[in-house]
C-alpha cells in the first residue's frame, strides 16, 4: 500500500504505509492485491476528482487499462483485471468531469 500526492499530473512524495493506514488530506492511497487476477483499490482524499492512466506490468510486458474516474473526498474505486500483474504503474492524472466515467 502506497500514499502519494499528485504534482504536475504525476505521483509525488510516494511512500509505503500499512494497509490499515488512512490517506491524509490531499493524499491518494493505492493498494494492489492478487486474488483471481489483479485488484487495485484507490482512495483519493483530495477535493479534486481525477482520471488517470494505469498500466499492468507483467513478464517485461506493459498492458494499458481503462480505469474508472477517481472520485474526490475519500471515495474509493476498485479496479479488477483477470490477469496477474507484477506491478501496476499509474500516471497522467488529470481533473475529471463531474459525471464520472467507468
Amino acid at each position: 500500500t502506497w500514499v502519494f500526492t499528485v504534482r504536475n499530473g504525476e505521483p509525488a512524495n510516494a511512500h509505503k504505509v500499512a494497509s490499515s493506514a488512512k490517506p491524509a488530506k490531499g493524499q491518494l492511497m493505492i493498494s494492489v492485491r492478487w486474488l483471481f487476477g489483479t485488484n487495485m483499490i484507490v482512495r483519493n482524499n483530495s477535493p479534486i476528482a481525477y482520471t488517470f492512466r494505469a498500466e499492468l506490468l507483467s513478464n517485461g510486458k506493459t498492458t494499458a487499462t481503462r480505469p474508472c474516474d477517481l472520485p474526490a473526498n475519500g471515495k474509493p474505486i476498485l479496479e479488477q483485471w483477470p490477469q496477474r500483474a507484477d506491478a501496476v504503474r499509474i500516471s497522467q492524472f488529470r481533473t475529471a468531469g463531474r459525471q464520472g466515467r467507468c
